[in-house]
């Protein structure tokens, strides 16, 4: 059975008639997450009587039904927001889950490498974004948020919510979530594009520069209602979207994040400036300061902060307020940002980091390896790559594998320093 990703959805349908959706691995600041796969042709009725976010899920005949899908070959999108193409995402060939793991989240680091099923009171899971602030979209298509809230991302006052609770002035958008010390959070809703939390950086894209608990439209400077965004990607300050009019980006822009040739603050949506020989951007991947992006011919381009060498143009401390291609890397079928460093799938399957290595994020052999382009050791094409803050994990088959930073328990493993060679995480079910 083959299965294809869907435009702006984890889900895949098959050329079976079947649809269903694939492991899918989600990193935070310093957690890292695994989604379990649900048939959906086998979900109950969605008048059953759920209550999201109170009930503890369906009948254990159900789960089990969920839990019988077939193993794919198909393709994953990033964080259910991406819609370019992206390494093959099919299901580990060991370690399956059990009748009760068919749409759950399994979670390491965050202080604790053991993997822990999060959270425990939904109905399975078809997607998530992983943040201080957390979304997860169930079987029912209700999206659910809880976790941080001091900047109004969970669209409800400014007070933090352990429980999972449905957003208001927004139904049930694609998430992306804002990392590395970000509180902004953006949604996609019927193409359109709203965002919502902080914007003291003009990250809301609206023109404004103040936080806001409630969802409104990002004004770009054609007709709103005419534009369809197809991917959103936040950093901490600054927020970019592949459009069908083009690809844009805006908030803060002081080293040339924004990419439009300027410095300034961007407080509405600015073109990205193409420059020659770029292909169609189809991905966005934002750092702390820094932006990649994937074009559809599989070249990687990318401006703003180059601190550590981040924009993959052998050299540190030289920032671009217009997209470099990285020239140094093969076609890539992904690209990746973590805080301060990028990783990329090259089609032939090598992954290839750059940029900070002090905690081993890029994997390379010693520090001040900034400015290096190295490929990573024992990982060969990957079904999906994920960045942290400091760290990074691969999907592959029959195992989930991380390198970089520990401290946090990142990398699924109860070890003290950072890690250069990939580990295997342990406790997967």
């Amino acid at each position: 059975m083959r299965c294809l990703a869907l435009l702006l959805s984890l889900t895949v349908a098959c050329d079976d008639g079947s649809t269903t959706n694939a492991y899918f691995l989600s990193a935070g600041n310093d957690e890292t997450c695994i989604l379990y796969p649900v048939d959906l042709d086998d979900v109950p009725d969605a008048g059953g009587g759920f209550d999201a976010g109170t009930d503890t899920g369906p009948p254990d005949a159900d789960l089990d039904a969920m839990a019988d899908a077939e193993p794919l070959d198909g393709g994953a999108v990033d964080a259910g927001l991406d819609a370019a193409p992206g390494p093959d995402s099919g299901t580990p060939d060991a370690g399956s889950p059990g009748p009760a793991s068919g749409g759950r989240l399994q979670c390491w680091g965050g202080g604790d490498p053991r993997p822990r099923v999060q959270p425990e009171a939904l109905p399975p899971l078809l997607d998530v974004s992983w943040a201080p602030t957390r979304c997860v979209r169930t079987i029912f298509s209700r999206v659910l948020c809880w976790g941080e809230n001091d900047r109004g991302q969970l669209t409800m006052g400014m007070t933090d919510n352990p429980r999972p609770t449905p957003l208001l002035g927004i139904a049930n958008p694609e998430i992306a979530i804002a990392r590395f010390g970000g509180a902004t959070v953006c949604g996609i809703e019927g193409g359109r594009l709203h965002c919502w939390g902080a914007g003291t950086e003009s990250q809301l894209g609206d023109g404004s520069r103040a936080d806001r608990p409630r969802p409104e439209p990002v004004l770009f400077p054609t007709e709103p209602t005419a534009v369809t965004t197809f991917q959103v990607a936040l950093g901490p300050e600054h927020v970019c979207a592949v459009t069908s009019a083009g690809p844009f980006c805006w908030g803060s822009n002081a080293d040339g994040r924004v990419g439009d040739g300027s410095r300034s603050e961007a407080r509405f949506p600015r073109a990205v400036l193409l420059t020659e020989g770029m292909g169609n951007i189809v991905k966005f991947a934002l750092g702390r300061a820094h932006t990649c992006a994937l074009d559809d011919a599989g070249a990687v381009w990318c401006w703003g902060d180059d601190e550590f060498g981040q924009l993959g143009q052998m050299s540190v401390g030289i920032d671009y307020a217009f997209p470099r291609r990285v020239d140094r890397i093969g076609p890539a079928v992904d690209v990746q940002s973590g805080e301060d460093h990028v990783c990329a799938v090259e089609a032939e399957g090598a992954v290839q980091c750059w940029g900070r290595n002090d905690r081993f994020q890029t994997s390379h052999p010693f520090d001040g390896s900034a400015g290096f382009i190295g490929t990573v050791p024992e990982i060969t094409s990957p079904r999906q790559l994920v960045l942290g803050a400091n760290h990074a994990c691969v999907l592959l088959s029959g195992e989930v594998r991380c390198w970089g930073e520990s401290a946090q328990g990142q990398l699924g493993r109860t070890v003290e320093r950072p890690q250069r060679i990939p580990l295997t995480v342990t406790g997967l079910r």
